[in-house]
């Protein structure tokens, strides 16, 4: 849409004027330029009433003082829809009882803000998150992107995104509007093997689905993660209905959070796509190692794969006694070697392929969290399959690799090291 039109359609829409905070990634929660007062203050005084005119009802706010830095607590103005909710895309959630609040000192279904995502309902009451979302950044163009590719989809869903229900110019800004979803995908644990699986599938799809769109994500890990189901408070606590979910196959699991994403033409090939280091050090912080041997720039789309493999070794790499070729599946996705590390598209062609033939008995066993670093993931394993997947096995990372990567904690090592590595490219490529 042209900056022309945007502005006639905002003066349409009577929009409110431009915000007085910034969006920057470097102002987060506990930094000095960060202040939350001025940015709820906007919601209340000039978005509450702009949104209510078009049928969006802001959470209530509450500990909107001088003494509050960070988060904003905040709990719904209008009561639920209907007892559980879960009207796809919409979130189920727990049923609130009479006396949760006292019980608790909790508000029913609170969540907390921090002013760039904030959360409402709509007219039918349902429950919404609704992110700020800068005009010409990147985030835009990957969020514009979504909307389109979901709404051309028989079933207007992106497997393993989420959902997008529109997106409105917005004082200065876009505003996103999503239902809300809820956290913790691995709360409260798996009931059985098979269940563990669907995540898997789940996050995979969505990974294939934005590189083969050209989108990096660049912060990849559990945290990023939703399911469509919140909690009664803002903690987290308990999920009664969320397991019997996992069971009947109704909960899904979708990456969020594109404001560290970065979108490439679609002909832009992996291999040659690289980015400075900085970035790498900026996002997830399930991150590989991509970087610690004194490179100065990265491939972003090995690195995404390199993320997500760590989020299912750190939640899955235990089951490999039940589903042995999750060590395979992980060590190609996490594999120092960046040149031999699944792409995503491969990552989910492999899992697809070998896990229809996996024991049925197998996937009903109960699993049981564990320790990320603390486990061999093929220590259990039959001898004929270690060797039959031995090619996709992490290989011992060599000396060299070792001494570089304890030489570039130093920075000013770290330093020298990017530059020998700078010259040493531009001689022999």
């Amino acid at each position: 849409m042209e900056k022309r039109d945007l502005e006639v359609r905002e003066q349409k829409l009577d929009i409110p004027s431009q915000i007085d905070f910034s969006l920057d990634d470097n102002i987060v929660p506990g930094t000095p330029e960060f202040n939350l007062l001025k940015r709820m203050r906007f919601w209340e005084d000039s978005a509450r009433p702009w949104l209510l005119e078009r049928g969006y009802t802001l959470y209530n706010h509450f500990c909107l003082d001088e003494e509050v830095t960070r988060t904003a607590e905040c709990g719904p103005y209008l009561p639920n829809s209907s007892k559980l909710g879960g009207q796809f895309p919409y979130a189920f959630h727990d049923e609130a009882y009479a006396s949760f609040e006292e019980d608790t000192g909790w508000i029913p279904y609170s969540a907390l803000a921090w002013g760039n995502v904030v959360f409402a309902q709509d007219k039918e009451h349902r429950h919404l998150a609704l992110k700020l979302v800068r005009r010409e950044s990147e985030e835009s163009r990957i969020m514009h992107f979504l909307l389109k590719a979901q709404n051309e989809r028989p079933d207007k869903l992106i497997p393993g995104i989420v959902p997008i229900l529109e997106i409105l110019p917005f004082a200065g800004h876009w505003l996103v509007i999503m239902p809300r979803w809820g956290d913790g995908i691995a709360s409260p644990w798996f009931n059985s093997v098979k269940e563990t699986l669907v995540v898997i599938h789940s996050l995979l799809s969505a990974l294939a689905f934005l590189h083969g769109s050209g989108i990096v994500h660049r912060d990849i890990s559990g945290r990023n993660t939703l399911v469509n189901h919140f909690a009664l408070d803002s903690r987290g606590g308990g999920y009664p209905l969320r397991s019997a979910m996992r069971k009947d196959g109704r909960l899904k699991y979708v990456l969020f959070d594109f404001d560290l994403g970065l979108m490439f033409p679609a002909s832009t090939t992996r291999a040659s796509c690289r980015l400075p280091r900085k970035g790498g050090f900026f996002a997830s912080l399930d991150a590989p190692p991509d970087l610690c041997q004194g490179e100065y720039d990265y491939e972003p789309f090995a690195f995404d794969v390199g993320c997500l493999g760590i989020t299912f070794g750190t939640l899955f790499q235990h089951l490999t006694p039940f589903v042995p070729i999750l060590a395979p599946l992980i060590d190609g996705m996490v594999t120092w070697d960046v040149r031999a590390r699944f792409t995503a598209e491969e990552a989910l062609q492999f899992f697809e392929q070998h896990i229809p033939h996996l024991d049925e008995n197998l996937l009903y066993a109960i699993p049981r969290p564990f320790d990320y670093e603390e486990y061999d993931r093929w220590s259990e394993l039959p001898p004929e399959f270690v060797r039959k997947w031995a090619h996709l096995r992490i290989p011992p990372e060599p000396i060299t690799r070792k001494i570089l990567r304890w030489i570039c904690r130093y920075r000013i090592c770290d330093m020298v090291v990017q530059r020998i590595r700078r010259i040493a490219r531009g001689l022999f490529g």
